[in-house]
């Protein structure tokens, strides 16, 4: 057992390395202090809590053999360890892998699901500037499989723009990116989606100061075990680029999926347009994109949903647009700050 409160605790030299921190039936619990890694970690059982301080981990030192081992994940956190002790404190990732495949956090096992609420995980520390090849950069997968996934607190993006530093979410699309929190993307920083890969999954508020590439989806949902409506109202915001491809990008979005049942406007974008390019899934819940501005579906995009639109009343300057391709039909899920009023038209 290991208790930190106050103190600051270092473990492998300063500034990346590739030192390992294995909890195997133990407990370690961080309430305070600081306990700085320079390595990977690797929990299997036992028991991790955090209620404060700062837990920093840097597996990369800019030089091959002196870091973590190309293709490791860095920190790996097994379903069978209870972490419900995890309520606060900020964890942060100085730097990516040095080089390959490897994950920066994976959530494994299939013994249950884990609540990061209150917590926050940041990805790119001011010291964290070494070089890196990291295919993925920063990536996280929080799904572990059959019904277990973590959802993850606040989750920050501050890698900066160096080659390989951005956040990414799981390479499959059946596992996970999931954030309970809110995201933050700092300046010169980029969140994306992997083409083929997970949509990132958030209850929480999106603000954007940097790039947020979306290749995967967005979906304002929540889960923790399984896929249910949020319940609170969320927001996406900043002056940042929103973009649906990493070259000659079409749209701000590639596909959304929006289930909230908060009263009032479920999501609220403040970015201007809306546009996306593949589709959008209202399941639940009022979206507005501000009375000013239009929601664009960009070439064959689609609509679906059930009970969930966009706002459009008689007071609205902007348009829910699109060009039809050719013949069918399309529904324009739109209607006022009470009603649902679909329009369908259908070429023929």
């Amino acid at each position: 057992t290991l208790t930190n409160n106050t103190n600051t605790l270092n473990v492998g030299p300063s500034g990346g390395g590739n030192k390992t921190l294995t909890l195997n039936g133990g407990t370690l619990t961080n309430n305070g202090g600081t306990l700085n890694h320079n390595g990977n970690v690797i929990m299997s059982s036992g028991s991790f809590n955090m209620t404060g301080g700062n837990f920093n981990i840097d597996p990369n030192d800019g030089v091959s053999g002196t870091s973590v081992a190309s293709g490791t994940d860095i920190f790996v956190l097994s379903s069978s360890v209870n972490s419900s002790g995890v309520t606060g404190g900020t964890m942060l990732f100085n730097d990516p892998p040095f080089a390959g495949t490897g994950r920066t956090f994976a959530y494994t096992g299939s013994a249950g699901n884990s609540n990061w609420a209150g917590n926050t995980m940041r990805f790119g520390g001011a010291s964290g500037t070494h070089s890196s090849t990291a295919t993925n950069g920063f990536n996280i997968d929080t799904f572990a499989g059959g019904s277990s996934n973590i959802q993850l607190g606040n989750v920050e993006s501050n890698g900066g723009s160096g080659t390989s530093r951005f956040l990414s979410g799981s390479v499959t699309s059946s596992n996970g990116f999931d954030v309970g929190g809110n995201l933050n993307i700092t300046t010169n920083s980029e969140v994306r989606t992997l083409s083929g890969g997970a949509p990132l999954r958030i209850k929480g508020n999106i603000t954007n100061s940097g790039t947020l590439t979306d290749l995967a989806g967005i979906a304002f949902n929540n889960r923790v075990g399984t896929i249910a409506a949020n319940t609170v109202a969320q927001t996406v915001s900043g002056s940042g680029t929103f973009q649906n491809a990493l070259s000659s990008p079409t749209a701000k979005f590639s596909s959304l999926t929006v289930n909230n049942t908060a009263s009032g406007n479920a999501v609220t974008f403040s970015i201007g347009e809306v546009s996306i390019s593949g589709s959008i899934t209202f399941t639940a819940g009022r979206v507005d994109v501000g009375s000013a501005n239009d929601f664009v579906f960009v070439g064959t995009a689609t609509s679906s949903g059930t009970t969930g639109y966009l706002v459009r009343d008689a007071t609205a300057a902007g348009f829910m647009k699109r060009t039809h391709p050719g013949t069918g039909s399309f529904t324009y899920r739109i209607g006022d700050a009470s009603i649902y009023s679909p329009i369908v038209l259908n070429f023929s």
